[in-house]
């Protein structure tokens, strides 16, 4: 009766659903959203706060270090002088490795493969930033993305394999990362 299809069928849930994590000792999670990469998830939960377990070699779950955890890991968020700050994530996207955060601001942060940046600046003919370099570098944790993305509110955001995109709420689009395949548009 279900095609061949040997297994257990999941029901899909739309309601919100629990987890357990270490930094709450154990302590239930209401959570929002779920999200899958490669070998790891992440998690936010309805007070807009980001977990992470799995695999972790490209610093994907953007705990600051390259180890796999196997329970659900609170991601801190920084502001510019390092300090922990709290931000309410609304939205997540996973390229395979690379994540990207919308925070409920507009403001957008990335982690995991290749999300480090060179800080070369492209500019356009009357001098305004409008792209940086991609550094090929990982990036262990999660990092505002302040280039031509801070001057707009981003109102969605995707991502495909070492890319990112943002749509601003006046429906520019924003691309950056691998284009080795035009993906960039």
């Amino acid at each position: 009766p279900n095609g061949g299809f040997r297994g257990n069928i999941l029901p899909i849930v739309s309601e919100a659903f629990f987890v357990f994590s270490e930094e709450n000792n154990m302590q239930h999670i209401l959570i929002k959203s779920i999200h899958s990469g490669a070998n790891f998830t992440i998690a936010i939960d309805i007070e807009g706060r980001v977990y992470s377990w799995g695999f972790n070699e490209c610093g994907q779950l953007g705990l600051g270090d390259r180890l796999p955890r196997l329970t659900a890991t609170l991601v801190n968020f920084y502001n510019e002088n390092a300090e922990v700050k709290k931000v309410f994530i609304k939205d997540i996207a996973i390229g395979g490795a690379n994540v990207i955060a919308l925070g409920d601001n507009g403001r957008v942060y990335v982690w995991g493969k290749m999300q480090a940046i060179y800080g070369q600046e492209q500019r356009d003919r009357f001098g305004n930033v409008t792209s940086y370099m991609n550094s090929g570098i990982d990036q262990i944790k999660p990092r505002l993305v302040h280039e031509v993305l801070s001057y707009y509110k981003i109102h969605k955001i995707a991502a495909g394999e070492g890319f990112n995109m943002a749509l601003t709420k006046d429906g520019f689009l924003y691309s950056w990362g691998n284009n080795k395949e035009g993906q960039l548009g």
